[in-house]
């Protein structure tokens, strides 16, 4: 009786992929035309991958699309999968095919990016395998049973999770952000942590409290909050404790956009943007929104969809500088005490 049970579900496992099979070739009965169809298909996945982009601005769109690479590779691993049976391919030779087109798929779709004025990123092809791979180890955890099972079963959710640990993230931290408002960053607290972003400066060891950022010489080296708590509205100032740790004076720019302002092209009037000379010691600087909101030159800023804060040194850059960056913080109060 367990016997026959086992059998039942082990066919009712590979049923499904049985007919995912026959769906995908339908003229099994014309060898010229699947043998033609698989190529066909595997240039217009790839043509799809270089050509259509989500068109989003934002990190959370960029990890949306990063994201995309997983189920991408693992159609076309499983359509590799398909037709490599089609092809009567076995064995050692039918999976040195596949993982050999992986291999090509992955590099060569980076490759061609080079040419078409996207960026071609070894990560990406790290996202593009862990989605075949995962497809793969799915395909064995149905092929086998017992142990083996169970184990390629994990291991294609640990293929995935990894794939998808990026966009997890950034979600998390996009649905976490008005638990944490009106502080936009904290350099003691996790979630307000998670916006910032130092550029073109290494972070070294600081007390407790602050965030200390060492310049390097490249231009517009500094400090950003990524996407930070979007709607300012209801606030008076915004708050930034710094402090500059060495003695000499520290001339930084400060910059404040909206979303409609990364769509306009970034331009350098369409934002707010103040020049900040730091005294040497720790202080207080204390923003009017009323000057961020009317700063853009032809429209009002939208305090209600703030979309980036970056603090940084107009070029030449001085290398070797220490600023401390302290809370970060939204006040309806007339003053930045707290």
């Amino acid at each position: 009786m367990h016997r026959e049970a086992t059998g039942s579900s082990r066919h009712a496992l590979v049923d499904p992929l049985i007919e995912f099979r026959r769906a995908l070739i339908p003229l099994a009965r014309a060898p010229w035309r699947a043998r033609w169809l698989a190529p066909l298909v595997l240039l217009l996945l790839l043509a799809a991958q270089q050509v259509l982009s989500l068109g989003l601005q934002s990190e959370w769109g960029a990890n949306l699309q990063d994201a995309l690479h997983l189920p991408w590779f693992a159609t076309l691993t499983a359509l590799l999968l398909v037709w490599s049976r089609r092809w009567r391919l076995a064995g050692r030779k039918r999976w040195l095919v596949i993982i050999g087109g992986m291999l090509l798929g992955a590099t060569g779709s980076e490759f061609v990016q080079l040419f078409t004025g996207r960026d071609a990123q070894w990560p990406d092809v790290g996202r593009d395998l862990l989605g075949g791979a995962a497809t793969l180890l799915a395909y064995c955890a149905v092929q086998t049973s017992g142990w083996r099972r169970w184990l390629a079963a994990v291991a294609a959710c640990a293929a995935i999770a990894a794939g998808l640990a990026a966009i997890a993230r950034s979600t998390t931290m996009m649905l976490a952000r008005p638990f944490v408002a009106p502080v936009l960053f904290d350099p003691d607290g996790y979630l307000a942590r998670s916006f910032a972003s130092p550029r073109s400066a290494a972070t070294i060891p600081a007390p407790a409290g602050r965030l200390r950022l060492r310049f390097t010489a490249s231009d517009w080296a500094g400090f950003e909050l990524r996407e930070p708590f979007p709607d300012w509205r209801g606030y008076r100032l915004l708050c930034l404790r710094l402090d500059v740790v060495d003695a000499q004076p520290l001339t930084l720019m400060l910059r404040i956009h909206d979303a409609a302002h990364v769509d306009s092209g970034n331009a350098y009037d369409d934002r707010f943007n103040r020049t900040v000379v730091l005294a040497p010691g720790p202080q207080t600087v204390a923003i009017e929104l009323n000057d961020v909101a009317h700063a853009p030159r032809h429209r009002l800023l939208n305090l209600a969809g703030v979309a980036g804060l970056a603090m940084f040194q107009s070029p030449p850059s001085t290398a070797g500088r220490l600023l401390d960056v302290g809370a970060i913080w939204l006040t309806a109060a007339p003053g930045c005490e707290r």
